[in-house]
């Protein structure tokens, strides 16, 4: 899963696209197509998975499978309470 959260929020944050590069740990884990490259794009737009929240734009998209396998770092945990804490506080 990928967290995404930026404040302030503009208009044109509502249409943004992503385009990630994802690299696992093992380049055996890609679908076979993508083996090669040593990673797969994924892409989306911010209205698939986000929503503006007061004056932030937040966001939880799906990576592939073989992505979610590291344990989040201790201070991606920390980052994503204290965003989701501030949120659910609001303004």
């Amino acid at each position: 899963m990928l967290a995404y959260h930026k404040e302030p929020c503009a208009a044109e944050d509502l249409q943004a696209r992503f385009i990630l590069h994802v690299i696992p740990a093992d380049a055996g884990d890609l679908p076979p197509e993508h083996r090669p490259h040593g990673f797969e794009n994924v892409g989306f737009y911010f209205r698939e998975y986000g929503a503006r929240l007061g004056e932030a734009c937040v966001a939880l998209a799906p990576l592939p499978e073989y992505a979610d396998r590291r344990p989040p770092h201790r201070a991606d945990e920390r980052m994503i309470a204290a965003r989701r804490s501030a949120i659910m506080a609001g303004p």
